[in-house]
């Protein structure tokens, strides 16, 4: 079951943990994408330039994932400012009406309340 925001419902909400995974993503597209931009070979010479080949768009994404290893320490200062800045104390972030809260503890199950 997804969380859902306190004020709005929303279930678009983010946790402080996924930050990071965002943060990595992000770094991975953008590593893709300048490999994808940067020409190799002697094919990169050529004014007509053939479609590229999923041997090419394999070793775009490897490309795209080292740099993303290689930046992962410059990446964390933004990291940590999302973290202090966006959530402050908090461990949820709304991204509809932007309210922060933390995740609600699981209820106990006890078998002698009723509930459960």
């Amino acid at each position: 079951m997804s969380t859902r925001c306190l004020i709005c419902e929303s279930s678009a909400v983010l946790s402080k943990e996924s930050v990071s995974t965002l943060v990595m993503l992000a770094s991975v597209i953008g590593g893709f994408m300048n490999a994808a931009r940067r020409p190799s070979g002697p094919e990169a010479a050529l004014p007509g330039v053939e479609p590229i080949n999923l041997e090419q768009v394999l070793g775009f994404v490897t490309e795209g994932i080292e740099l993303a290893q290689r930046r992962w320490a410059e990446n964390q200062p933004f990291l940590q400012d999302a973290r202090r800045f966006q959530f402050m104390q908090h461990d949820r972030l709304c991204l509809r009406c932007g309210a922060l809260f933390n995740r609600a503890a699981e209820p106990e199950l006890n078998p002698d309340s009723g509930v459960g």
